[in-house]
C-alpha cells in the first residue's frame, strides 16, 4: 500500500509551532486594512485558577481618531465558552496602528489532552470600509509545572495505523499515548495535524511509534518546551521506531 505523503511549511525556532507559506493580497493604496498577527498563540492556563492573554490587532494606516471594532468568537472555536471573557470590541487609539485585546480563560477539566481552540475575529461597525483579514487563533491548554513536551505529527491518508506511546523506563507504565489502551486505530478519521502537549516528571523516558501495515506515516516532531525539537522523523520509518530520552 502507497501512502501519500503530506509536506508542511513547518518552521521550528522561538515562534510558535508553525508559521503560515501563505501571504495575504496586497490591498489597493489608501485601503485601511485591519489584522491580527496571523500566527497562532499559544495559552497555557494556570491550574484551578485563570490565565490572561493579550491579543493584538494591527491597521495599515494610523489615523487621527480611535477606531473601534466588534470582536466576534468564531464558530470554528472548540473551546467550552462558559469558561472564557471575550470583550465585545477592540480600539485601535488614534494616532497608533495597533489596539490590544485582553482574553481571559478559566481553568476547566477540558483542557487536559489536545489543546483546544479559541478562534476570534473583528468586524467595523461604523462602516467606514475597513478590510478585515484572518482570525485569531489561540490554543489554549492546561500548564505544566514540571517539563513540558510537544508531540506535533501530520496525519497521512491512513491515520489510524499509527500507535505511538511514552513509557516511564524507570517506573514501567505508560505516560501519554494516542489510544487509551495498546492499539491502532486512536487516530481513526484525523486528517491535518496535531500537536498534543505533554507533561512530565524529572526521569527516563522512551518514545515507541508503531505502524500497522509497516510502511510509515506522516512527520513526527518530539519538541520541549522551548519547541527545541527533541527527535524528528519524516515519516519513512517502516513498522516504527523507539526514541530514548532524560528529562
Amino acid at each position: 500500500m502507497k501512502k501519500l505523503r503530506l509536506f508542511t511549511c513547518l518552521a521550528i525556532g522561538a515562534a510558535f509551532f508553525f508559521s503560515s507559506c501563505e501571504k495575504e493580497e496586497v490591498e489597493a493604496p489608501g485601503t485601511n486594512y485591519v489584522a491580527f498577527s496571523g500566527q497562532a498563540i499559544d495559552l497555557e492556563v494556570e491550574i484551578s485558577g485563570s490565565s490572561t492573554q493579550n491579543v493584538s490587532l494591527y491597521s495599515s494606516n494610523v489615523a487621527g481618531n480611535d477606531r473601534t471594532y466588534n470582536v466576534e468568537v468564531m464558530s470554528a472555536s472548540t473551546i467550552d465558552q462558559t469558561y472564557i471573557t471575550v470583550p465585545s470590541t477592540v480600539t485601535i487609539p488614534a494616532g497608533s496602528n495597533k489596539g490590544d485585546l485582553a482574553v481571559s480563560i478559566n481553568d476547566y477539566a477540558g483542557l487536559d489532552g489536545e489543546p483546544v481552540t479559541l478562534v476570534l475575529n473583528v468586524t467595523e461597525p461604523n462602516g467606514d470600509g475597513s478590510s478585515i483579514g484572518e482570525p485569531a487563533t489561540i490554543n489554549v491548554f492546561r500548564e505544566c509545572l514540571e517539563n513540558r513536551l510537544f508531540y506535533y505529527t501530520v496525519f497521512d491518508d491512513y491515520p489510524e495505523e499509527v500507535y505511538w506511546r511514552i513509557v516511564d523506563l524507570n517506573a514501567g507504565v505508560i505516560v501519554a499515548s494516542n489510544n487509551s489502551s495498546p492499539a491502532f486505530g486512536g487516530y481513526a478519521g484525523r486528517t491535518g495535524f496535531t500537536n498534543l502537549p505533554i507533561c512530565l516528571s524529572d526521569g527516563d523516558y522512551r518514545l515507541q511509534v508503531f505502524d500497522q501495515y509497516g510502511d510509515g506515516a506522516g512527520e513526527i516532531y518530539l519538541l520541549d518546551g522551548n519547541k527545541s525539537t527533541l527527535y524528528y522523523s519524516d515519516g519513512d520509518y517502516g513498522a516504527g521506531f523507539d526514541f530514548d530520552f532524560s528529562l
